[in-house]
């Protein structure tokens, strides 16, 4: 069967707002609330937590006329670390960007996904922002952790120095800014600037998750 795209996306705009998916809730599931609320086909979920985790690219994008496929599997990555730990999180779900129109949550400065972030971080007293995405499987980096040279986490060593032992623990191999340091326009260094709370991109070689062409 074909599936209508179009009709999938006008379908799309009623899932916007505050809705209960209890009716989709699985049985025996230790989730709290049913409730999520959808900014334009962006899943937000409130946690228990100070940290937001995000999957900008979780869906394909557009920027300055040229087609990414999405970094598939982090918006997963997100889903499940919200499950583990019960931190807030965000997912861009739809792409409504083409060649002529950017849709790249992590370049686009006046977009949603943005609004939507600052919007929670201030509400909900955010103190850190976990920018999930996937290297392409043919770089040599496993785990890049993309800091724009320590501004964004306030030059806070410790915090770098947990995360890199963190994956450490786990055998991955982490590199530091290289090859991405999530610098000006990225979500990571937007959180620092706009909303005064650290924000870290943090890279995961896509072997290690499924096929990307980051």
């Amino acid at each position: 069967m074909k599936l209508d795209v179009q009709k999938m996306k006008e379908a799309a705009k009623y899932f916007e707002g505050e809705h209960d998916f209890k009716a989709f809730k699985a049985s025996g599931t230790s989730s709290k609330s049913s409730v999520r609320t959808i900014y334009e086909a962006n899943v937000y979920q409130k946690g228990s937590t100070n940290i937001l985790v995000s999957a900008p690219h979780n869906v394909s994008q557009y920027y300055m006329g040229v087609y990414k496929v999405s970094d598939f599997g982090t918006g997963t990555i997100v889903a499940s670390l919200n499950l583990l730990s019960d931190c807030n999180l965000i997912i861009k779900t739809k792409n409504i960007g083409s060649v002529f129109v950017n849709d790249n949550a992590n370049r686009e400065i006046n977009s949603n996904y943005r609004e939507t972030i600052k919007k929670e971080v201030k509400e909900n007293k955010i103190k850190a922002v976990l920018d999930i995405h996937a290297l392409r499987k043919t770089r040599k980096e496993e785990i890049n952790i993309g800091i724009n040279n320590g501004i964004n986490i306030n030059n806070d060593k410790e915090l770098l120095n947990m995360l890199v032992s963190i994956a450490n623990k786990h055998n991955f191999n982490v590199s530091i800014d290289a090859p991405f340091h999530a610098g000006k326009g990225t979500i990571s260094s937007f959180v620092h600037n706009e909303c005064g709370v650290i924000g870290i991109q943090y890279e995961i070689n896509s072997k290690f998750i499924n096929n990307c062409s980051r």
